[in-house]
């Protein structure tokens, strides 16, 4: 029997352990990032549904200022006609009709815009909380894979 046999084995029974240690960090830290991902998509899916919430009220905003314009020209416009003595009747009647339908349809293209920023910053919050558990899922399942994989490769027989 030779020296090297007690020596080779202390070697290996020693390693052991200090190799499952090192799959066991190994597979936390993994579990760890994936969770601290998990964490800032959590974090982004809030600010994207604040955005969400923001756009809708620029939108509505916007398209309330617009109807405000729209009225004053149109206060403006029968005042010039007024002052020169022009019927609102006939063209005139015309005019003011054709640019409160622009108004109207400028308030509502800014209320459609406002509505699609929102509903593309919800798709981006969906997505970040989806990614969220995603992360979540996937840290979990890869340390335990890691640990399983490492421990097995461990326990095998040489």
């Amino acid at each position: 029997m030779s020296i090297l046999a007690p020596l080779s084995f202390l070697a290996s029974t020693a390693t052991g352990p200090m190799s499952l240690a090192g799959i066991g960090l190994s597979g936390l830290l993994q579990a760890q990032r994936s969770l601290s991902a998990a964490a800032i998509d959590r974090v982004n899916a809030k600010s994207a549904a604040e955005d969400a919430r923001l756009a809708r009220e620029r939108g509505a905003r916007r398209e309330q200022t617009i109807r405000q314009q729209t009225e004053r020209d149109i206060a403006r416009q029968r005042a010039r006609f007024a002052r020169s003595g022009v019927q609102i009747a006939g063209s005139p009647l015309l005019a003011l009709e054709d640019l409160a339908a622009t108004g109207e349809l400028d308030a509502l293209d800014a209320r459609a815009g406002g509505e699609a920023e929102a509903l593309r910053r919800e798709r981006q919050a969906t997505q970040r909380q989806l990614s969220s558990v995603s992360h979540a899922i996937g840290g979990v399942v890869g340390a335990g894979s890691s640990l399983l994989s490492g421990g097995g490769a461990l326990f095998r027989p040489r």
